[in-house]
């Protein structure tokens, strides 16, 4: 994520003879200290995936550095040591690649599980992120579809969360 954030050019030296003269150009990033700090830091919570578990901490940016350079980035997530940290413009789950390849030991792939633990990241940022109670849940019953349902049709709800058995508790108004 350095490399990327500093427009640094990634790739491999393995066909290239060792007096070759872009070997004095090289930056071996594996070889300098490394240091990962939230900025902002909003709320930490642990990701319970299907596939990973990892620390999830909300922020404004992150950042990276290596060596005595850093870099802030505001629009993707970085993981580090077990952590994922999240800034603001981040959103669609996409960090949850960095912590595993989602390849189990027979080399398979987990497209399903990479999939349910990316929805899992962009749900967890979405419900993190929510500071209006009114917003929140004109977006959950959105995404609800209750208009499909004529026998709520014209029906008035009163809603109480954090109550009931079911955490919630839930009285027609008509």
């Amino acid at each position: 994520m350095f490399a990327r954030a500093t427009g640094c050019l990634l790739f491999n030296l393995g066909g290239l003879h060792h007096e070759h003269w872009v070997q004095a150009h090289v930056r071996w990033l594996d070889d300098e200290p490394v240091t990962v700090e939230p900025l902002g830091e909003r709320v930490r919570r642990t990701l319970e995936g299907r596939w990973i578990w990892p620390d999830v901490v909300l922020c404004t940016a992150v950042r990276v550095g290596v060596g005595s350079d850093s870099v802030d980035i505001t629009d993707e997530g970085v993981h580090h040591d077990g952590v994922l940290y999240v800034p603001d413009g981040e959103s669609s789950g996409e960090p949850v690649r960095q912590v595993s390849n989602f390849t189990d030991e027979n080399e398979q792939f987990l497209e399903s599980d990479l999939d349910a633990d990316r929805e899992a990241l962009a749900d967890l940022i979405r419900r993190l992120r929510s500071v209006d109670p009114k917003d929140t849940l004109d977006s959950l019953l959105r995404e609800l579809k209750l208009e499909r349902y004529p026998v709520l049709h014209g029906r008035q709800f009163r809603l109480s969360v954090g109550t009931g058995s079911n955490g919630h508790a839930v009285e027609l108004a008509d």
